[in-house]
């Protein structure tokens, strides 16, 4: 674009005095400047990243359920993980049966399988064979699940 001013060519953009000082710093380490971010981001996400939704956020009252059963369900597949695709997202979605109500939670998913699942509940797609296998065990029908 001919407007565009020039600009170093990086795979992100800082200012040039930050440049300069990594650039000093990797060579005063006898380090590359990948190496030297990478750790500065790395240091970064250690002290300042926080997950968003905590194990005891409580938005499982909603769906009739103590803090103990919430965090068997949570166990049950390895503490975060989706119980269809077996991801461990960033955050999990209590899934529900619609036609049931609140009370009837079949288990917690990452958010991709989640809205798959709301199409599938609808008929708008066919259960796959993981989707299928985890509609016929719903955690609301063991004998750990609150009663519906």
């Amino acid at each position: 674009m001919p407007n565009q001013p020039k600009t170093p060519i990086r795979t992100f953009r800082v200012a040039d005095d930050l440049w300069d000082e990594v650039k000093a710093l990797a060579a005063a380490n006898d380090t590359t400047v990948s190496e030297v971010v990478r750790d500065a981001l790395t240091l970064y996400v250690s002290t300042y990243w926080r997950d968003p939704l905590p194990d005891h956020s409580c938005q499982h009252v909603a769906y009739r359920m103590t803090c103990e059963q919430y965090d068997a369900l949570r166990a049950r597949r390895g503490g975060g993980e989706c119980e269809i695709c077996g991801t461990v997202p960033r955050k999990l979605w209590i899934d529900h049966d619609h036609t049931l109500g609140f009370g009837a939670v079949r288990g917690l998913l990452c958010q991709r399988c989640n809205a798959h699942l709301r199409r599938v509940d609808a008929g708008e797609r066919v259960a796959d064979e993981a989707t299928a296998s985890y509609l016929a065990n719903p955690w609301h029908q063991r004998g750990d699940s609150p009663p519906t």
